[in-house]
């Protein structure tokens, strides 16, 4: 039975959204804060045993996990658990971090969802260093402020240090600017003048551009660098897709990119008149993506028309990334796992060799396909991620049995570049 929609028994001028209602009641809500292992380790686990028996029982799954993908209990309790392409030293980890937090002496709050995303980073991190090749980057939120450009010199150093060592980095971002390598050589233009500065001195080998890539939209535009003698600057250019792309991505056509694009702009559409939010639409060559022009859009709003956009393409002819980008949300051909993809046969390596820092691991946001393609750390912002890099240094000089000491170097250790120390949020 459905019910119909009371008369109103007041004036026909009197509303919530009259009086400034939504956009008061409007919250940040917890996006951000949704993974299905992390609210199973926290809400089920933590609520029936001790931190100690809490990461044993987990340690405990993540390994039947891993003899068994297919058939085990924790892929019946979190049924979209992604791949694991290494062990997780849960164990190990969570000693880690209560030796620097003391979450085991808490008497009266459980650990958080932000304290067991740092223990699980913690924990992937100690298992992939050994043997990463391959370091990648989200841009908005993970190294730079969301549509800014790098301008934390403390995320830079990192960087290079990770370059000096021999090991491949990439920016992998949803911006698509098709033809506009300048729009890329903006938002990195800090990075981008430290490399040919330590170049220029010899401080950073002369193969290192070799190693060095912006993956933009997603999977669709690559970029590298080069020298630029006459103007005294490195320059990124387009890779031929030919070059690079896997034979999957070669054989999508325009027609099936188009049908993508125009069912999920329809979709997009329909969702936010449903829900009364006023969007700017934007459509690019191989993305489409709303912009609330009113500060009236809470989370659930967002998930919502991501959600929509699922549906709608559940038969979509190619692969394609529906996100909620906090801000706004976007439908991109191709995703973020498979443009690594690409990256690691293109270098030949293995899931296991590659680590990917982002800040939208979250059930709709647009890293979490990076799961399927490599090891994952989850940032919350991008004032963590200098941290997190640092913590890598740490751990490739010390390897995980200095962990403990690596932790603390990382949280206090000043980056050489600005001078600053850089504290866990």
């Amino acid at each position: 039975m459905t019910s119909t929609r009371p008369a109103n028994r007041y004036s026909n001028d009197f509303s919530l959204k009259n009086i400034g209602g939504k956009a008061l009641l409007t919250r940040a809500g917890h996006t951000e804060e949704r993974d299905e292992l992390i609210e199973f380790f926290r809400d089920d686990l933590l609520k029936w045993m001790t931190p100690e028996e809490a990461v044993e029982k987990l340690q405990e799954l993540v390994r039947e996990f891993q003899r068994n993908p297919k058939e085990n209990r924790l892929k019946k309790i979190v049924p979209k658990m992604c791949k694991l392409h290494t062990d997780l030293l849960v164990i190990e980890a969570f000693y880690w971090y209560d030796e620097i937090f003391r979450l085991s002496t808490r008497r009266h709050v459980r650990p958080s969802f932000a304290d067991l995303r740092h223990i699980l980073n913690f924990a992937q991190m100690a298992a992939c260093v050994p043997q990463v090749k391959l370091v990648t980057c989200d841009g908005d939120g993970t190294i730079y402020t969301h549509n800014q450009n790098i301008e934390n010199r403390e995320i830079v150093e990192p960087i290079l240090s990770v370059l000096r060592l021999g090991l491949h980095f990439g920016l992998v971002t949803a911006a698509g600017y098709p033809g506009k390598a300048e729009r890329y050589e903006q938002r990195l233009e800090l990075l981008l003048s430290a490399m040919l500065e330590e170049m220029n001195a010899g401080t950073l080998p002369a193969d290192v551009l070799d190693r060095f890539f912006v993956l933009g939209g997603e999977s669709n535009y690559l970029l590298h660098a080069s020298k630029d003698e006459a103007e005294g600057r490195l320059r990124l250019h387009f890779v031929p897709d030919e070059e690079w792309k896997t034979p999957q991505l070669l054989s999508w056509t325009q027609e099936q990119i188009a049908e993508v694009l125009d069912r999920g702009t329809a979709a997009l559409h329909e969702a936010c008149e449903r829900l009364d939010i006023p969007v700017q639409t934007i459509r690019k060559e191989r993305a489409v993506g709303i912009i609330p022009t009113e500060a009236v859009a809470t989370v659930e709003d967002m998930d919502e028309i991501v959600m929509s956009v699922h549906d709608e393409l559940f038969d979509a002819p190619v692969p394609f990334c529906a996100f909620n980008s906090r801000s706004d949300v976007w439908l991109d051909i191709g995703s973020k796992g498979l443009g690594i993809q690409c990256m690691l046969e293109k270098f030949g390596l293995v899931p296991a060799e590659a680590l990917h820092f982002g800040d939208e691991l979250y059930s709709t946001g647009n890293d979490r396909t990076a799961r399927e393609s490599c090891c994952t750390v989850w940032v919350d912002n991008e004032n963590e991620t200098p941290f997190y890099m640092r913590l890598l240094l740490q751990l490739i000089k010390h390897g995980p049995d200095g962990v403990p000491q690596s932790v603390k170097k990382a949280m206090n250790g000043p980056c050489k570049r600005c001078g600053s120390n850089g504290v866990l949020p």
